[in-house]
């Protein structure tokens, strides 16, 4: 009953939180080897990637970062209601459109590398990062082999609280996807929500993170993705000071060297996606912002304004703005002002009775690019 309920505020959460309905922001309420050697040969390391020589490296397409939670078999996916649960066919279809295609994972010290501009991928190399949040077990019995079969190695983002139940990995079978090659880092330590955690008790609990997994697993956690997506003002400072190099969220677009770390941008994959929403998905590009008031965590009041100045040339008419949280209407599409002279905007969020969370969503369409950033802030809650 306990799963079936987590699964279930998974769902109700991030459903309730969606801002656009295919390729908006989303938040949570919520390698070629011709044989499978990785499930006969666990010890066996993903192979090193290398670039080649005398190329251009890209220099305005970023890093994207693909967000799963459950992978079942297709009967199973189907009679649960978890949108965020998907078929074995649906992911193998996936994992061999990013071979096909060329794309490449690479590792957390890559992309990080990446980010801070100490390193560059080459064409034909097209870099990814895989990322699976909770540590479902379903993760070992139906993408674990797939992965591995194509030779991509993913991230998991386990909660140490939940290790061990019957429907979590165990920390043998951690143990065994960690020697194979793949990255076990943070999603908090009892999965609770972070924006109600003042910065002492955040400290703790990615203190317990840290301590779990470095006693179980043996290496530092470095890196966490943000449990339902959610934070506050004090989470990065108390990630910081913590020792952690970066936070991810599941806000669409690419990550580009120079932008936040503690704000990593992730393509959430969900049930519904069909092969042409994936590829779409993973076409969404970043837009890029120059300054931005209040800062994202913020405590929004009544009639507040959230002012952003965009980077690049566009106009009034390639711009839209969109809010989303719970209780807030989906896809509720907002008024805003913008000078094309200073590339500002201006939005007014409307009045919310109930809503915790505003997810504001600035998307921009042009020259056949669609752009978007998503804004994460916190309201008063009328009682």
């Amino acid at each position: 009953m306990k799963i079936f309920l987590l699964h279930r505020i998974h769902s109700d959460i991030r459903s309730s939180c969606s801002i656009l309905a295919s390729t908006s922001a989303l938040l949570f309420f919520i390698f070629h080897s011709p044989a499978a050697i990785f499930p006969d040969n666990p010890e066996t390391k993903l192979p090193a990637h290398s670039t080649a020589k005398n190329a251009v490296p890209y220099k305005k397409i970023g890093v994207p970062v693909l967000s799963y939670h459950s992978v079942y078999s297709d009967k199973t996916a189907e009679k649960l209601e978890d949108p965020f649960v998907i078929g074995k066919t649906a992911f193998k279809a996936q994992i061999e459109f990013l071979k096909k295609n060329k794309y490449k994972s690479i590792s957390l010290q890559e992309f990080y590398d990446f980010l801070n501009g100490k390193k560059y991928f080459y064409p034909p190399f097209k870099p990814i990062l895989i990322t699976f949040d909770d540590g479902w077990k379903n993760f070992y019995t139906n993408a674990y082999p797939v992965l591995n079969q194509n030779h991509y190695a993913a991230v998991l983002f386990i909660y140490p609280s939940a290790t061990g139940y019957s429907e979590f990995l165990n920390w043998k079978e951690l143990q065994k996807i960690k020697r194979s090659g793949h990255e076990i880092e943070g999603h908090g330590f009892s999965h609770e929500f972070l924006h109600n955690m003042s910065k002492e008790e955040q400290l703790g609990e990615f203190k317990n993170i840290q301590n779990s997994i470095r006693t179980k697993l043996k290496h530092d956690v470095k890196w966490i993705a943000y449990p339902y997506g959610v934070f506050n003002h004090h989470s990065q400072e108390a990630l910081v000071k913590s020792g952690y190099l970066g936070a991810f969220t599941v806000f669409s677009g690419e990550n580009l060297p120079g932008q936040n770390l503690f704000s990593i941008n992730r393509y959430l994959v969900i049930r519904k996606d069909s092969m042409q929403d994936f590829e779409k998905k993973l076409s969404i590009r970043s837009l890029l912002i120059e300054d931005l008031n209040p800062a994202q965590g913020s405590v929004l009041k009544k009639s507040d304004t959230i002012t952003v100045k965009l980077k690049g040339t566009y106009l009034k008419n390639q711009l839209n703005v969109f809010i989303g949280g719970k209780f807030i209407n989906r896809n509720k599409k907002v008024k805003f002002t913008y000078s094309e002279k200073t590339g500002q905007i201006k939005i007014n969020i409307p009045y919310r009775n109930k809503s915790e969370f505003i997810v504001v969503n600035i998307t921009a369409f042009q020259k056949g690019i669609e752009k978007e950033i998503s804004l994460l802030y916190l309201s008063e809650v009328s009682k």
